[in-house]
C-alpha cells in the first residue's frame, strides 16, 4: 500500500505542475493575443503616418503646392496686384459711405 501512496503523492504532485502550466499557458496566450493587437495597431499607425509624409511631399515638395504657389505669386506684377488693392479698398469705402447714408437718411 505504501507503494500506492507514494505513486498517488506523485500523481498529486504532476497534477498540481501540469495546473500551474496551463495557467502560464494560458498568460502567454493573452499576452500573444495583446501583442498581436498592438502590432495590427502600429502598422496601422505606420500607415497613417505614411500617408501623412506623402501629403506633406506633395504640398512642400519642389513639385509641390506651395513651390507651384510661390512661382505663381513671383510672375505676378506687383504694380497690377498694388493697383488692385487700391481700387477694392476704394469700393469698400464707398460700399461703407453708402450704408452710412442709406442708414442716416433713410
Amino acid at each position: 500500500m505504501t507503494d500506492h501512496n507514494s505513486i498517488f503523492a506523485i500523481l498529486k504532485q504532476q497534477e498540481k505542475i501540469l495546473s500551474s502550466q496551463t495557467e502560464q499557458l494560458s498568460n502567454i496566450e493573452k499576452s500573444l493575443v495583446t501583442m498581436a493587437v498592438q502590432e495590427k495597431e502600429i502598422s496601422h499607425l505606420n500607415n497613417q503616418i505614411d500617408a501623412l509624409w506623402k501629403k506633406y511631399d506633395q504640398a512642400f515638395g519642389p513639385e509641390g503646392l506651395i513651390a507651384r504657389l510661390q512661382a505663381y505669386a513671383a510672375n505676378c506684377p506687383k504694380e497690377h496686384v498694388k493697383a488692385n488693392l487700391a481700387r477694392q479698398w476704394v469700393a469698400i469705402g464707398s460700399i461703407i459711405a453708402l450704408m452710412a447714408a442709406i442708414k442716416l437718411w433713410g
